[in-house]
């Protein structure tokens, strides 16, 4: 039998990004709508897993997406999530790792050289 819970815990994906980008919903109209500063949302947005917000904004936040939604579907709280079994999130955290290690090795790549100041 195996003893080790930790194998069995998963996690909660934020899917607010592609629920935003379904609805045709901006990130200044979400933010100016729940009258949070613009970067707020773009932290929301980005978040990969569930962030830190509490009940009552994660509501607010899909009230909102109903109100400024230019697609004609209704979404609940639990639109905005989606349980992640754990061998799905090492296999994310694999891609994004090697994602972004290209995208450093590409920027590196492609930066010009700064131009020296001849006094």
């Amino acid at each position: 039998m195996d003893t080790d819970n930790t194998t069995n815990v998963g996690a909660i994906r934020w899917k607010l990004r592609s629920i935003m980008k379904r609805h045709q919903i901006a990130g200044y109209e979400l933010a100016e709508y729940l009258d949070v500063h613009p970067n707020t949302v773009s932290g929301w947005r980005n978040a990969e897993y569930f962030p830190a917000i509490d009940a009552k904004k994660w509501s607010q936040i899909a009230a909102a997406i109903n109100v400024l939604s230019k697609v004609d579907k209704i979404i609940t709280p639990l639109d905005l999530i989606e349980y992640v079994a754990s061998d799905n999130i090492m296999e994310d955290e694999d891609i994004a790792y090697n994602k972004r290690s290209q995208r450093i090795r590409t920027t590196k790549l492609t930066r010009k050289p700064r131009r020296q100041n001849v006094a």
